[in-house]
């Protein structure tokens, strides 16, 4: 039987997968947005565009910084469920 330790450290790597694939699907946009042509300009000049990148860039960030307080918590000994 697995322990609730067990449980929250698959969680934590499972977290920790999906936000670096969420960080390369970001990081990917970011540098195909200087070169995508749309509406006669690159894809960055549109206001619409580049504040949807922003908030998702700032989500995951944000996302990043939590999942590392977890693992801190998690390695510190401390119950990191609530």
């Amino acid at each position: 039987m697995r322990s609730m330790q067990d449980s929250q450290e698959e969680r934590l790597g499972l977290g920790a997968q999906a936000m670096g694939e969420a960080m390369a699907r970001r990081d990917h946009f970011g540098l195909r947005q200087g070169r995508g042509k749309a509406f006669g300009g690159t894809l960055w000049d549109k206001q619409a565009i580049r504040a949807k990148a922003v908030a998702r860039w700032a989500r995951s960030a944000g996302a990043r910084d939590i999942s590392t307080e977890t693992a801190l918590a998690l390695d510190a000994g401390d119950d990191s469920v609530a």
